[in-house]
């Protein structure tokens, strides 16, 4: 269960730096992101994070 803590708290401070960045980032003059395809943003970082993890622990 150790395992599984460690793997949800870096999980979430993951996450949360990563929503940080794109909240305090500029958007480009004449481009500008909805909210909706700003999080579909955020999952796609925090889930392709998630993917490059091996919690096995046996290492890739």
């Amino acid at each position: 269960m150790a395992t599984l803590d460690r793997v949800l708290f870096t999980a979430a401070g993951h996450f949360a730096a990563v929503i940080e960045q794109f909240d305090t980032s500029p958007v480009a003059i004449g481009h500008s992101l909805t909210v909706d395809h700003r999080w579909h943003q955020v999952a796609d970082v925090v889930l392709s994070w998630l993917a490059d993890k091996d919690f096995s622990g046996e290492g890739r």
